[in-house]
């Protein structure tokens, strides 16, 4: 069946930072039926970004869809995503993942691996065994993607994922092209640096993070854990 894209999503000029969110419904009713709960597009309105989350809330997709033109000349979706996020992060060794986190460094913070060896003993502490049997650094293999501990899996005991990737049901995606017109001369040093990075899909869910994905292969490029979710 194909899908009509609403024109509002198509608006907006080549070279905007992000295209209008539409919001399809209520985030709890489109996460109990496993329907799309926000989209983008691109700069120019030639992909689509859709996310989505399963009938439990838990795990969710992000997906591209190349934008067509029918033979009225309306927009429409094409039927096979170009890529699915969710899938290649699925397939993806857990241990190449650019993760990152916050510590806490006298009165500021800094950005430090989310791997073992870079956190101090509270954050150490905050892993620890709750009474599952589960060892800090185990917990921590599992935030970052191993699914040995998953239960249903020899010896594991924490919650079995149907997808590494959570699901967005109070957000959106965020499409950010590579870089910005700049008026002010200032900024032209900036605007040089930052063109040379890809375009990139950012997305926030439930698993805590802050994923950014490449706009153009769907890869995970890093995601981030904000301090404050840190003890949850």
């Amino acid at each position: 069946m194909r899908r009509f894209l609403p024109a509002m999503l198509l608006a907006a000029a080549h070279g905007a930072p992000a295209m209008p969110v539409l919001k399809l419904a209520s985030a709890a009713e489109l996460a109990r039926a496993g329907a799309c709960v926000a989209v983008v597009t691109d700069s120019a309105g030639n992909m689509l970004y859709q996310a989505t989350a399963g009938a439990a809330g838990l795990e969710g997709e992000l997906a591209a869809y190349p934008l067509q033109r029918d033979a009225a000349g309306r927009p429409v979706i094409a039927a096979q995503p170009l890529w699915n996020a969710a899938t290649l992060l699925d397939a993806r060794d857990p241990g190449t993942r650019q993760l990152f986190t916050a510590q806490q460094d006298g009165t500021r913070l800094r950005t430090i691996p989310l791997e073992w060896q870079a956190l101090d003993p509270a954050q150490r502490a905050l892993l620890a065994d709750d009474g599952m049997g589960v060892p800090a650094r185990q917990r921590l293999d599992y935030l970052r993607g191993e699914r040995a501990m998953e239960a249903g899996r020899a010896g594991g005991r924490l919650r079995p994922r149907r997808s590494l990737l959570g699901a967005t049901v109070a957000g959106a995606p965020l499409f950010v092209p590579p870089a910005m017109p700049v008026d002010d001369m200032r900024q032209a040093a900036f605007r040089s640096a930052a063109s040379r990075r890809p375009a990139t899909v950012y997305l926030q869910t439930n698993d805590g993070m802050l994923h950014a994905f490449d706009a153009a292969t769907g890869a995970e490029l890093f995601a981030y854990l904000p301090q404050a979710l840190q003890p949850y």
